[in-house]
């Protein structure tokens, strides 16, 4: 199995890196392609399982669209086709169609799917997420900029926190086997139940992850520490 890292020396903002790291821990017999901002996608001429993108800032966002607008109709057909990918904080947005800010400036994204995210720098956005991934509890934490229009499948169900839209009930973006969220933390190991059905999914099936005891106490945990602060709010 091969899964390629892009550009983790500069899309790694708010620990995002954690999710590689749990990915390398758990899966020692894959290949990881680590793919720096000027190098070529390992994607483009090979075989890949997984695609694996975290945040960056608003400046080098514009050069990863950039670097992968050669290589549109290639992440195109390997969305369709069910190649995995996860792509985590502000990543989702370089595959809309357009990032717009606050005064009109429009930046075009790579068009694959039909979201304009709307972008306010004066305005972040900051909250606890709670929200649901089938049967399983969802913890994490936003901080935006953006918010998006446009109609694309959601990734979780929202309890507490952002949606799509500020007011929307869906997070993230799920097509096929394309993960997105916005969601920090980093996910993977902030949420270990979801961690394994990801694997699981991805064809990695195992037992127990690594540190799995810790990660399980640690989210018990945040969960109980979210309901009470949410409840405090209310």
């Amino acid at each position: 199995m091969v899964i390629e890292i892009l550009y983790s020396e500069v899309a790694n903002l708010f620990g995002d890196r954690g999710n590689y790291w749990l990915l390398k821990k758990n899966l020692p017999d894959c290949q990881f392609i680590l793919t720096s901002i000027n190098d070529k996608p390992y994607f483009v001429d090979n075989e890949v399982n997984m695609i694996y993108l975290g945040p960056t800032d608003e400046k080098m966002q514009l050069m990863i669209i950039e670097r992968l607008r050669p290589y549109q109709k290639k992440l195109s057909q390997l969305i369709d086709e069910g190649t995995f990918f996860l792509f985590t904080g502000n990543a989702y947005e370089i595959l809309g169609k357009q990032i717009v800010d606050k005064k009109g400036k429009t930046t075009e994204g790579l068009n694959i799917f039909d979201i304009i995210a709307q972008r306010d720098m004066l305005n972040r956005q900051n909250s606890l997420f709670m929200g649901t991934y089938e049967q399983l509890q969802i913890v994490g934490f936003q901080s935006q900029f953006d918010f998006f229009t446009g109609q694309v499948p959601p990734l979780f169900k929202v309890e507490y926190g952002f949606g799509q839209n500020i007011k929307g009930l869906g997070e993230g973006i799920r097509v096929n086997n394309f993960f997105a969220t916005t969601l920090l933390g980093p996910l993977l190991v902030l949420n270990p139940w979801f961690a394994k059905e990801y694997l699981r999914l991805l064809g990695c099936e195992i037992d127990e992850l690594k540190y799995e005891k810790e990660m399980i106490e640690a989210y018990n945990l945040r969960v109980e520490d979210f309901k009470h602060v949410i409840k405090k709010e209310h």
